[in-house]
């Protein structure tokens, strides 16, 4: 984020443009990413993970659309359901915030999420930035939350 006033009478923010393609338009266009790539964007993902939540913050919904592969590396964007760790929950017991495919299975349960379900989102960014694959397969909702 550049600046932002959000006690103004029209709240605004200013953040930075960021050239690249989405994880998921990159590997639909060209396909997984080669090892070395996968080991970097891994690695890079994990310290964007590691800044978020050294400031008390949990994404809740880590995907591809959501990082973008920048000239200088993964930039993790959409905090639109984003929390901190000491905020009251922003959905009811049993109800789930993020999407479905990339979700952990306690957010899946609809119980709290903390920073470890962005870490299982990771893994699975990861598994499919290597194989092009969703790590819980095809289908339905229900199967794929199933598998997960």
């Amino acid at each position: 984020m550049i600046d932002a006033d959000t006690e103004a009478i029209q709240p605004w923010v200013a953040m930075e443009y960021v050239p690249g393609a989405t994880l998921d338009a990159y590997v639909a266009d060209f396909g997984p990413l080669t090892d070395v790539q996968v080991r970097l964007f891994a690695w890079a993902l994990a310290e964007a993970l590691q800044d978020i939540h050294s400031v008390g913050v949990v994404h809740r919904d880590l995907k591809p659309a959501n990082v973008i592969l920048s000239p200088e590396g993964p930039k993790v964007l959409d905090f639109g359901i984003a929390q901190t760790r000491d905020a009251t929950a922003l959905t009811m017991d049993g109800q789930r915030s993020g999407s479905l495919r990339w979700m952990s299975p306690e957010q899946l349960a609809g119980g709290p999420v903390t920073a470890a379900a962005d870490v299982y989102a990771w893994g699975a960014m990861v598994y499919f930035a290597a194989t092009g694959q969703s790590p819980h397969g095809a289908g339905p909702n229900e199967a794929v939350a199933w598998r997960a």
